[in-house]
């Protein structure tokens, strides 16, 4: 699987192309993860002094990040940059595992992990700073890898784990679940469960202290469900087109091998795949990274259509999943194909250094999150990433909130 890292890491530093001249960019979505990590080693606890719409693991993990970097909040933006990289080419790396495993084709195995970079996204995932969406899908690849190598309490423990990092990604418990009933062995199905109840006893361990159960379901369930804008189909496919590009075409072939996958009883990639179209389409899109877990699974169709070619098909098919890899994903990169992540002007990691970045005040007297986390400030509202998070602006509107409000609600509060 060398040669898929290898790949996998090319294609991102061809990335930095894109920024040469500009400054790397500042992803104001990171910088609402990685300021509650250095708030919450501040003295703050989650749901009960903030109000945020992930699950914990994500602040769990950027308050570790905190801690490796002393707090320094350059550091935590650079380390958060660099293991958000990493996850990205380990779960590029995780799909050619799972493809060489099931079809002992090192040529599909390598066309699968890269196909991921098809997705314009997966080029942009982590240099903005620490996103929790690679994470998800990295964990979730393993929990399905280890399943197929029979380790059900590493798949079980896994799969947990990536849907504490994002919602969406509960498809991937479901899937090794499926996986392990369907082996009809007692033992591998409670070594899956057992597995998961470990990762959530150390997710949900801090806020079962902290008392903080009944604001977290409201932050992380009720919020995320009421805020969820509505789009029409044709909305919808609309930006599903744009964040695909033309790693459309891999979709169509990851759609191909899906079904190959199931003809000959695999039947999970056409249950992930089918996840990913509903996931978009019923119940929420907002950008292309929304199409992340889809992909993933269309990567690994695209690994068995490919092990079912042979000779000039095999070659040609592996040709045109390049010339769609190169065009839609790393050109993307350093030929401006695909719009960069975009944060305020002039602003980007190197004037952040020199601490050239003017204070700024977001909405209803909340300020930026750029000034709260470079300046390290302790927010006064229950709601301070509000200025920056459409989700939590329209929970305040449809409830009638004040952006200022600095005592913390819980779900109980709605349901009486």
């Amino acid at each position: 699987m060398g040669v898929t890292a290898v790949l996998a890491i090319a294609a991102k530093l061809l990335a930095t192309f894109r920024y040469a001249g500009s400054g790397l960019p500042i992803s104001t979505d990171s910088l609402m993860l990685q300021h509650p990590g250095w708030y919450m080693l501040n003295g703050a606890t989650l749901y009960s002094d903030f109000v945020e719409v992930k699950p914990p693991v994500v602040y769990e993990t950027t308050a570790l990040l905190s801690v490796v970097t002393g707090n320094n909040p350059i550091a935590i933006h650079v380390l958060g940059m660099v293991i958000t990289q990493l996850a990205v080419v380990l779960s590029s790396v995780g799909i050619a595992l799972i493809v060489h495993y099931k079809t002992s084709s090192p040529v599909a195995a390598v066309a699968a992990g890269v196909s991921l970079y098809a997705l314009p996204a997966t080029i942009d995932f982590g240099w903005g700073g620490f996103l929790a969406k690679p994470f998800a899908v990295m964990f979730g690849i393993y929990g399905i890898y280890f399943l197929l190598r029979d380790l059900p309490l590493f798949a079980g423990l896994l799969s947990a784990l990536s849907a504490a990092y994002w919602q969406p990604s509960l498809i991937f418990s479901a899937i090794i679940i499926g996986m392990a009933v369907r082996s009809r062995r007692k033992r591998r199905v409670l070594r899956v469960i057992g597995g998961g109840i470990v990762a959530v006893v150390v997710v949900l361990g801090p806020v079962v202290i902290w008392r903080a159960i009944d604001q977290m379901l409201l932050s992380v369930f009720v919020i995320p469900s009421v805020a969820s804008g509505s789009t029409t189909f044709i909305q919808t496919l609309h930006g599903v087109a744009g964040g695909l590009g033309y790693g459309g075409f891999v979709v169509l072939i990851g759609g191909v091998g899906v079904l190959i996958a199931a003809s000959a009883g695999d039947l999970w990639p056409i249950a992930g795949a089918g996840w990913g179209v509903l996931q978009v389409f019923v119940l929420d899109y907002d950008a292309g990274s929304d199409l992340f877990v889809g992909m993933a699974f269309a990567a690994i169709g695209v690994g068995f259509a490919v092990s079912e070619t042979r000779g000039r098909w095999q070659q040609a098919t592996v040709l045109v999943l390049a010339l769609t890899v190169v065009i839609s994903g790393i050109s993307g990169g350093w030929l401006g194909l695909v719009a960069p992540i975009q944060g305020p002007p002039n602003d980007t990691l190197h004037e952040s250094q020199s601490g050239s970045i003017p204070p700024e005040m977001g909405s209803g007297g909340v300020e930026s999150m750029h000034t709260v986390f470079w300046d390290q400030r302790t927010p006064k509202s229950c709601y301070y990433t509000a200025a920056a998070s459409g989700d939590l602006r329209s929970w305040l509107k449809v409830t009638g909130q004040p952006i200022d409000r600095n005592t913390c609600p819980g779900a109980s509060e709605f349901w009486q």
